[in-house]
């Protein structure tokens, strides 16, 4: 379907047409990061200088700030991008979020970068595409690695539980019957601890790590060698960020709202976030979908 930008004041693309699907809610919310939504499979992999993780509060301060409008970057676009035109996107929150619908498009650079350059969320949907869905799912990974021994949080007691096999998170992840329980013998949410650890990831998930870089979006960006990553131009003698990607294994807390998996906390650099699988428990499914 043919839509206008939603953006009328203050766009950098004018309202110039484009074509974009029409995508309901439910769509989007599989491609976007989400503390709500059920057992989820993250991989994040560092880019550059500061997080760009910003919570409603912050994103209404930045629009007072901003007054609606996004301001010109100084950066020059790469030769081979420029003339490219407008990528497909919408407008979310009013105008003010950024979604960009095709993660291959090379037009995305242009407007990526003037949003990005004034610390704001953007989200990049369907880059699932490039992902191999056999690798991603739970199943995958309890053959591979069930019988290995792991850290496991349980985050409503936010204790560590020393050396489990990885069968008993992988069992559980779509199945409430088969998790471990508390002393109250309430299913425990779980995320796996720091597996795998950075350093190794590539030696122990090759075609796991293969898989991930070939789905990332804008690798001017992403890649460890992009154009415009500006770390992997620091010099040697400079500490450098860990460049992940690292990996985030955890069940969902839907029916448990006041626990969380993931801490607030503040990166010391920019990260992509990419949702790689999103499932729900096959034995408590509808208490799960009406929440």
């Amino acid at each position: 379907m043919r839509r206008k930008c939603q953006m009328t004041d203050g766009c950098p693309c004018g309202e110039n047409p484009v074509e974009t699907p029409l995508v309901s809610s439910q769509d989007s919310i599989k491609t976007v990061e989400s503390d709500i939504c059920e057992d989820t499979l993250k991989s994040n992999v560092v880019v550059s200088t500061a997080d760009s993780k910003l919570s409603s509060s912050s994103l209404r301060s930045l629009r007072q700030r901003m007054n609606g409008h996004v301001t010109s970057s100084s950066v020059s676009l790469p030769a081979d991008v420029v003339g490219c035109g407008l990528p497909q996107h919408v407008w979310l929150d009013d105008g003010h979020l950024l979604q960009l619908m095709d993660p291959d498009d090379p037009a995305n650079i242009g407007l990526f970068r003037e949003h990005w350059s004034q610390g704001v969320p953007i989200i990049v949907s369907n880059c699932d595409r490039n992902l191999d869905e056999s690798l991603w799912k739970p199943e995958a990974f309890l053959e591979k690695f069930g019988s290995r021994l792991n850290d496991l949080v349980d985050c409503r007691r936010n204790v560590v539980l020393v050396g489990h096999q990885m069968r008993r998170f992988w069992e559980g992840f779509e199945c409430v019957g088969k998790r471990l329980r508390d002393g109250r013998g309430n299913p425990m949410i779980l995320k796996l601890k720091d597996w795998p650890a950075t350093d190794d990831f590539a030696e122990m998930l090759p075609k796991w790590f293969s898989n991930l870089l070939q789905a990332l979006p804008l690798h001017e960006y992403t890649d460890r060698t992009g154009s415009l990553n500006l770390v992997s131009r620091l010099p040697g003698f400079f500490v450098r960020p860990d460049l992940g990607p690292k990996m985030y294994n955890a069940y969902g807390s839907a029916l448990a709202p006041r626990t969380g998996s993931t801490n607030l906390h503040l990166d010391i650099s920019d990260a992509v976030n990419l949702m790689v699988y999103v499932g729900i428990p096959f034995d408590d499914e509808q208490k799960h979908v009406d929440g």
